[in-house]
Protein backbone atom coordinates (compact mmCIF):
# COMPACT_ATOMS: atom_id res chain seq x y z
CA UNK A 1 0.00 0.00 0.00
CA UNK A 2 1.21 3.64 -0.45
CA UNK A 3 2.19 5.91 1.76
CA UNK A 4 0.31 8.87 2.67
CA UNK A 5 1.50 11.58 4.32
CA UNK A 6 0.16 15.60 4.85
CA UNK A 7 3.07 17.76 4.34
CA UNK A 8 1.28 21.21 5.06
CA UNK A 9 0.01 22.33 8.17
CA UNK A 10 -3.67 23.27 6.22
CA UNK A 11 -4.04 20.00 4.52
CA UNK A 12 -3.68 21.27 1.25
CA UNK A 13 -0.44 19.36 0.26
CA UNK A 14 -0.14 15.27 0.19
CA UNK A 15 2.61 13.20 -0.22
CA UNK A 16 1.95 9.28 -1.87
CA UNK A 17 5.21 7.12 -2.14
CA UNK A 18 5.09 4.04 -3.68
CA UNK A 19 7.73 1.75 -3.99
CA UNK A 20 7.20 -1.05 -6.77
CA UNK A 21 10.00 -4.19 -6.82
CA UNK A 22 9.38 -7.27 -9.81
CA UNK A 23 7.33 -8.96 -6.62
CA UNK A 24 5.14 -5.61 -6.06
CA UNK A 25 4.52 -4.29 -9.75
CA UNK A 26 1.42 -3.00 -9.40
CA UNK A 27 1.06 0.24 -7.42
CA UNK A 28 -2.00 0.58 -4.88
CA UNK A 29 -4.94 3.39 -6.33
CA UNK A 30 -5.40 6.02 -4.39
CA UNK A 31 -8.21 8.75 -5.01
CA UNK A 32 -7.51 12.75 -3.74
CA UNK A 33 -9.87 14.12 -6.07
CA UNK A 34 -9.68 17.90 -4.50
CA UNK A 35 -6.02 17.74 -4.94
CA UNK A 36 -5.53 18.66 -8.61
CA UNK A 37 -2.08 19.70 -8.75
CA UNK A 38 0.06 17.03 -9.54
CA UNK A 39 3.46 16.29 -9.58
CA UNK A 40 5.45 12.78 -9.87
CA UNK A 41 8.98 11.97 -9.18
CA UNK A 42 10.36 8.31 -10.28
CA UNK A 43 13.68 7.69 -8.75
CA UNK A 44 15.35 4.30 -8.36
CA UNK A 45 17.25 1.13 -9.42
CA UNK A 46 14.91 0.28 -12.87
CA UNK A 47 16.72 -2.65 -13.71
CA UNK A 48 15.25 -2.50 -17.20
CA UNK A 49 11.71 -1.94 -15.46
CA UNK A 50 9.50 1.15 -17.15
CA UNK A 51 7.30 2.82 -15.13
CA UNK A 52 3.93 4.69 -15.90
CA UNK A 53 1.57 6.64 -14.18
CA UNK A 54 -2.17 5.65 -15.09
CA UNK A 55 -5.61 6.98 -14.14
CA UNK A 56 -9.21 4.89 -14.09
CA UNK A 57 -12.66 6.94 -13.42
CA UNK A 58 -14.15 3.68 -13.70
CA UNK A 59 -12.71 1.74 -10.35
CA UNK A 60 -10.24 0.38 -12.07
CA UNK A 61 -12.11 -1.46 -14.73
CA UNK A 62 -9.92 0.45 -17.75
CA UNK A 63 -6.56 1.96 -16.72
CA UNK A 64 -4.70 4.69 -19.29
CA UNK A 65 -1.30 6.60 -19.27
CA UNK A 66 -1.70 9.60 -17.80
CA UNK A 67 0.40 12.44 -19.46
CA UNK A 68 2.50 15.75 -18.53
CA UNK A 69 1.11 19.32 -20.21
CA UNK A 70 2.74 18.30 -23.51
CA UNK A 71 0.58 15.73 -23.77
CA UNK A 72 3.40 13.57 -23.37
CA UNK A 73 2.97 9.86 -21.95
CA UNK A 74 4.24 9.58 -18.69
CA UNK A 75 6.14 6.74 -18.77
CA UNK A 76 10.20 6.40 -18.10
CA UNK A 77 13.01 4.33 -17.71
CA UNK A 78 15.38 6.28 -15.56
CA UNK A 79 14.94 8.79 -12.57
CA UNK A 80 12.35 11.44 -14.12
CA UNK A 81 9.85 14.17 -12.97
CA UNK A 82 6.80 14.69 -14.51
CA UNK A 83 3.68 17.61 -13.84
CA UNK A 84 0.37 15.64 -14.60
CA UNK A 85 -2.07 16.95 -16.72
CA UNK A 86 -4.99 14.73 -16.19
CA UNK A 87 -7.19 14.65 -12.82
CA UNK A 88 -8.38 11.18 -12.45
CA UNK A 89 -10.74 9.15 -10.02
CA UNK A 90 -7.95 6.96 -9.48
CA UNK A 91 -4.43 7.30 -10.03
CA UNK A 92 -1.28 4.51 -9.59
CA UNK A 93 1.91 3.65 -10.42
CA UNK A 94 3.08 0.38 -12.87
CA UNK A 95 6.13 -1.12 -14.03
CA UNK A 96 6.76 -3.58 -16.60
CA UNK A 97 9.88 -5.41 -17.72
CA UNK A 98 11.74 -5.16 -14.35
CA UNK A 99 14.44 -7.64 -13.15
CA UNK A 100 15.04 -8.84 -9.71
CA UNK A 101 16.87 -5.89 -8.37
CA UNK A 102 14.47 -3.82 -9.34
CA UNK A 103 12.97 -0.81 -6.39
CA UNK A 104 11.51 2.11 -7.95
CA UNK A 105 10.28 4.82 -5.55
CA UNK A 106 7.34 6.83 -7.38
CA UNK A 107 6.65 10.17 -4.87
CA UNK A 108 3.33 11.45 -5.97
CA UNK A 109 2.39 15.17 -5.02
CA UNK A 110 -0.74 16.34 -4.73
CA UNK A 111 -1.97 20.29 -3.85
CA UNK A 112 -5.11 21.65 -3.70
CA UNK A 113 -5.43 24.81 -6.49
Amino acid sequence: APVVTTISTDNNVRQVVWTLTQADSDGAPIEFNAFRDRCVQIAGVFDSGTVVLQGSNNAGVNWHTLNDPTGTDISCTIASMFQVLESPKQVRPVVTGEGATAAIVITLILAKA
